[in-house]
């Protein structure tokens, strides 16, 4: 039972990351480094996850190449303190804290591409998919949001 609700709890962790755009442009401050926050976590596997975590770059994913649709995460530190000071149970905790790990791995560190879907939107087996970082105007460059684009021949 504990297993499906830490899966279902993922799942709908990761949705809302999604789906969610970020609030509008906050001023830069500094990064947070509260080393301490993964103490909350049992040792072994959930404070090696929550290390990894706080290793994580700022990112985020565009959906047309621009702004529109496109949202944030804040550095890994920023994101770890915001899991541990909200007040949750310590499944919502891990819960949150795996479903950020797998965000990072989605669109970060191992984007994947469905082929079908490129044969299904381009109607033939002639086109491609490329992933870029782009900043939020959709110029290259940066690591502010990663696209996923398919371009049909």
């Amino acid at each position: 039972m504990f297993k499906r609700y830490a899966a279902i709890t993922t799942v709908f962790a990761g949705l809302a990351a999604l789906f969610m755009p970020s609030a509008g442009a906050a001023p830069a401050a500094a990064p947070h480094r509260h080393a301490a926050d993964c103490r909350v976590f049992p040792a072994g596997y959930w404070q090696r996850l929550c290390r990894q975590v706080q290793l994580q770059h700022p990112y985020g994913a565009s959906f047309d190449g621009q702004s529109a649709g496109a949202w944030s995460e804040p550095n890994g530190y920023a994101l770890v303190h915001e899991i541990t000071h909200q007040g949750w149970t310590m499944s919502e905790m891990k819960a949150n804290l795996k479903g950020e790990a797998d965000s990072y791995k989605t669109y970060v560190t191992a984007v994947t591409v469905n082929m079908d879907h490129i044969v299904e939107l381009c109607g033939n087996t002639d086109g491609m998919w490329a992933v870029q970082f782009i900043d939020e105007d959709g110029k290259p460059g940066g690591r502010k949001l990663t696209y996923k684009h398919i371009v049909c021949a």
